[in-house]
């Protein structure tokens, strides 16, 4: 997803929002999706995996006030579409991004923190003209930001942000020693600047004037759990990692997986042939050294 916020520096076209989904195609080749509303506009490239026909983004609000763009899977969209319904929300499409925007309409910021899964959102309310920005608690999904005097801008990647006009962006010398040091760039920074990431855990909120503020919606909670023998810590976890792989099953389209051999891959696969009702297609890439190729172990 991308997007620009001009906060009143004039109409956003929707062509450079266009431009800015382009630079991510290979992040959803399925669907494209544009939206402005004067000096705002966002889109979204999607991948089709829940609800492959009613799926299309940006999608409306039924009153037309607020619209989302959202990238991610939320694995218990189905247990939260159930309890607005039972408080008297109808849903026209089957798959979770409705019921993420339907949730903010009831509980606003505190629908962040109900939600299982992993999600970049941002949410537009046309009549406030405040744009929302939230991201999962573990910071699966990539979310950038920038705010400049061109205006407010975010994206999936850093790529959607480079190609504004008017916003020069320079190397982080603090971000380039943690990239060397730790393998990353450490959150908040990015490898620019100008550029942050929202922090895992966090929503923000951009208002047309003054500076964006920021919270935390979700810090880890630590506990002394009661005793248990090392046999029952085993089952606890087998149930956990079996209903774990279930719930990121849920899909309307084919679900496989790669195999490289290792223990990590295999465990996935083993659990994944448990809980699936078909069989599971696994991929494997083989190299031609044998020190690197693994093939054999996944066979």
């Amino acid at each position: 997803m991308a997007g620009l916020y001009a906060r009143r520096r004039g109409p956003v076209p929707p062509r450079l929002i266009a431009a800015q989904c382009d630079t991510i195609l290979h992040r959803g080749p399925d669907d494209q999706g544009v939206l402005t509303d004067g000096d705002f506009g966002f889109g979204m490239r999607r991948l089709s995996v829940i609800d492959i026909a009613g799926g299309h983004q940006p999608s409306h609000s039924p009153d037309g006030r607020y619209v989302i763009v959202f990238n991610g899977e939320i694995y218990n969209f189905v247990a939260l579409r159930r309890d607005l319904m039972a408080q008297g929300r109808q849903f026209r499409t089957a798959g979770d991004t409705e019921v993420i925007l339907a949730g903010y309409e009831r509980w606003g910021d505190d629908v962040w923190a109900k939600l299982d899964g992993m999600f970049a959102v941002a949410v537009w309310d046309t009549q406030e003209r405040r744009l929302t920005l939230a991201r999962d608690p573990i910071g699966i999904k990539p979310l950038y930001y920038t705010d400049r005097a061109a205006g407010f801008a975010f994206g999936s990647e850093l790529k959607t942000l480079t190609l504004l006009p008017g916003m020069a962006f320079d190397v982080d010398r603090r971000a380039l020693h943690d990239y060397f040091s730790f393998g990353h760039v450490r959150t908040p920074r990015s490898i620019y600047a100008q550029v942050r990431t929202l922090p895992p855990g966090h929503v923000m909120t951009v208002e047309a004037s003054g500076t964006p503020t920021m919270r935390a919606y979700w810090t880890p909670a630590y506990h002394l759990s009661e005793p248990r023998s090392e046999a029952e810590w085993i089952e606890r976890f087998r149930d956990e990692w079996l209903d774990t792989i279930g719930k990121q099953m849920v899909a309307d389209v084919d679900v496989d997986a790669f195999l490289s051999g290792g223990v990590d891959s295999s465990a996935v696969v083993a659990a994944m042939a448990r809980v699936s009702d078909r069989p599971v297609r696994t991929f494997t890439i083989g190299f031609p050294d044998p020190r690197f190729d693994e093939s054999p172990h996944a066979e």
